[in-house]
């Protein structure tokens, strides 16, 4: 899921930016050693299914690391059914919780019932999030999404075999990941994580579950990305929309189907790296829409891309359910479009029964492109509206490190990293510019350096190119010039790897200062 790449940056989630509960059908062990103290919102008795999906958010062991690991403290609420469920995360509210795991279901199946629209209320009145397993109806002949999943609002997660590796080019479906959507026609799963020989936590000594399967695994996982995320960004905490808008729009592991939206991976398998590379460079508006925020109908959210660079942007609202939970009704309905730099569509989308508009373009230029939001429906009186936009640069995995004597007639040793990927060549570039300069190097795929001269010719330069070691290294040295002029100068340097002539993975520009 490319946590790592958060991890390396820094981003943990020890400062406790938000408060995680796992809602189960039973309580979290309090004295597993790799988890985080509990507190405890019921008291039904220990579940090694609820301590496993524990140890997906945040067990913290030294070989098995949840995405948010370091969490404080996990809250834990026994109680799955109707009668059950809302006093837990009504005890859960009033403890600050924002982020709660479901891996669990009520039998019912294939569309929008009780406690689906109780968890659509809960997300919309309170502002949190609730992480729910798609189902593990794959092989029935009604493979619907679950409830209390088939609601507008929660994100639901849809499992995949990684193979036992880091590599994505071998990642499947499982066999038993539901992907009918409900009745009511809108997208389940939103999402996929890996679900198949996850490796957590549970109630004994070793205290280490072995393979916990399933979309009960998945979910917590993603659940365990948002986490990282409200690190980053601790306003995610609550703001809902905004962890559903962000994680979708970055969503750039395509495991089947259309690699916008399809059946079983939604809109695509979580990528960590890239959900915080765009909460980094704030990519994304939350605003709170009435009647009066369209002019002529539509509303427009401005944001940047570049030339050549696959961008995704979604534009994504909640539904209303009553405080009865008797109704769920979709107020707002917008379509979307993208408008270029020179104001010409370059995509567009009119789906009527999603709360949300999904799009995906490869810019032709650089610059301010528009999403624009058309009123189809807007019955209520506000709602809010996350807008959040990620590109393929966000999905830099790779890494170039510098070092040596950076002087004028010195020297620079390079290594070019990618630790998810061995054995693929690679190829790097030096440049004297960065953003808003790119450079193309395959379909949809580009540098944040600026292709001039000293780009192309550096390509060429001795241990530039080459293939990476089994452990995903290799290393170079390079010969300064001995010219005064170079003094004060800053120079980046990045690097993309390739398999088959098609783009593997980019590193971020690394900067050369020399003294």
């Amino acid at each position: 899921m490319r946590t790592a790449v958060a991890w390396n940056r820094g981003i943990s989630a020890s400062g406790g930016a938000v408060k995680v509960m796992i809602n189960d059908v039973g309580d979290v062990v309090s004295n597993n050693p790799y988890l985080p103290p509990v507190i405890y919102l019921t008291n039904i008795g220990v579940s090694s299914h609820s301590t496993a999906c524990a140890g997906n958010v945040a067990m913290n062991h030294p070989s098995f690391k949840g995405a948010a690991f370091g969490l404080p403290q996990i809250y834990s609420g026994g109680g799955a059914d109707d009668a059950s469920t809302p006093p837990v995360w009504s005890a859960a509210i009033s403890a600050g919780v924002s982020f709660g795991n479901c891996s669990w279901w009520t039998g019912q199946k294939g569309s929008i019932a009780y406690l689906d629209r109780f968890f659509d209320y809960t997300l919309r009145q309170y502002g949190v999030m609730m992480f729910k397993s798609n189902g593990n109806q794959g092989g029935s002949s009604t493979p619907y999404a679950t409830t209390p999943g088939n609601g507008y609002n929660m994100i639901c997660t849809g499992a995949y075999n990684d193979a036992n590796d880091a590599n994505w080019a071998n990642d499947a479906m499982a066999s038993y990941s539901s992907y009918w959507d409900p009745v009511e026609g809108h997208e389940k799963p939103e999402l996929a994580s890996p679900g198949d020989g996850v490796d957590t936590a549970t109630t004994s000594n070793p205290w280490i579950y072995y393979g916990f399967n399933g979309t009960s695994s998945a979910s917590p996982l993603t659940c365990g990305v948002a986490t990282l995320m409200a690190a980053r960004d601790p306003s995610l905490a609550g703001r809902p929309e905004v962890v559903k808008g962000m994680l979708m729009a970055s969503a750039w592991h395509n495991v089947e189907g259309s690699a916008l939206l399809s059946e079983y991976d939604g809109a695509g398998s979580v990528h960590a790296g890239a959900a915080d590379s765009a909460l980094r460079d704030g990519q994304y508006a939350y605003v709170t829409l009435t009647p009066s925020s369209f002019t002529n109908n539509v509303y427009d959210v401005s944001f940047t891309a570049y030339a050549g660079d696959e961008t995704r942007v979604i534009g994504l609202w909640f539904s209303k359910a009553n405080s009865a939970y008797s109704t769920d009704l979709l107020d707002m309905d917008l379509d979307a479009s993208v408008l270029g730099p020179n104001q010409a569509v370059l995509t567009s989308s009119a789906n009527t029964k999603n709360p949300y508009e999904l799009l995906s373009f490869t810019p032709t230029q650089s610059g301010t492109h528009t999403l624009r939001l058309s009123k189809i429906r807007f019955n209520g009186t506000s709602e809010r509206l996350c807008v959040a936009w990620s590109s393929r640069l966000d999905m830099a995995q790779a890494t170039v490190t510098a070092s040596g004597n950076l002087v004028p007639g010195g020297f620079v040793n390079l290594t070019f990293s990618d630790p998810f990927d061995g054995n693929v060549s690679y190829q790097s570039h030096l440049s004297t510019g960065t953003l808003p300069d790119v450079a193309p190097i395959g379909t949809g795929w580009v540098l944040a350096l600026k292709a001039n001269n000293l780009f192309y010719n550096s390509g060429a330069f001795s241990g530039f190119s080459g293939t990476l070691n089994a452990a995903g290294v290799a290393t170079a040295v390079g010969n300064i010039p001995n010219n005064p002029s170079l003094s004060g100068r800053v120079f980046r340097v990045a690097m993309y790897t390739q398999a088959g002539g098609q783009v593997r993975a980019i590193s971020d520009p690394t900067p050369l200062a020399i003294q």
